[in-house]
């Protein structure tokens, strides 16, 4: 599959004017000890961190309502060296039970840091079902979280993603 994109990769190089590529790497997986998806990326004092969310096994079955992506906490994944190294995870940041308006499903979070404090975002299910947007706050990038709010910038909106 490699093959296929390399000569697209090179005419998309020379068309934005950027040399192409010596060598195309494989793809690999950062990752495998877990199930963790939706992830994002950040780089904190030059420090790879990733927030994915993570889905455990569950009974629930029915996927009418996403309600089979049985997401109960966050873990925070580091990589100091992202050209080799492996992701290592640092641990549960978030659970469901430290978010009091949610009932269920944390889906794909995001984080930024503001004034030296690290704020994770994430959507999830209110009591009545409905996706709203949370707002973590940390003193680090990994976490221990020193308060959990709900960001109803959008209430009648139905979020799932705060990216």
């Amino acid at each position: 599959m490699t093959r296929c994109f390399a000569p697209l990769l090179v005419l998309l190089c020379i068309a934005c004017g950027r040399p192409a590529p010596e060598t195309l790497r494989p793809a690999r997986y950062i990752y495998t000890a877990d199930r963790m998806a939706d992830p994002s990326a950040r780089v904190f004092d030059g420090v790879l961190y990733i927030y994915p969310s993570h889905d455990r096994i569950s009974e629930v079955t029915d996927p009418a309502d996403g309600a089979h992506f049985d997401m109960a906490d966050y873990h925070v994944l580091r990589m100091d060296d992202p050209e080799k190294g492996e992701a290592v995870d640092l641990g549960t940041v978030l659970t469901l039970e430290q978010v009091p308006w949610a009932s269920k499903q944390l889906w794909a979070p995001d984080a930024v840091c503001k004034g030296g404090r690290y704020l994770l975002y994430f959507p999830a299910k209110d009591s009545a079902g409905i996706f709203r947007i949370g707002a973590a706050v940390a003193d680090r990038p990994e976490g221990r979280i020193t308060g959990c709010y709900r960001v109803d910038a959008y209430p009648t909106l139905y979020l799932i993603d705060p990216r």
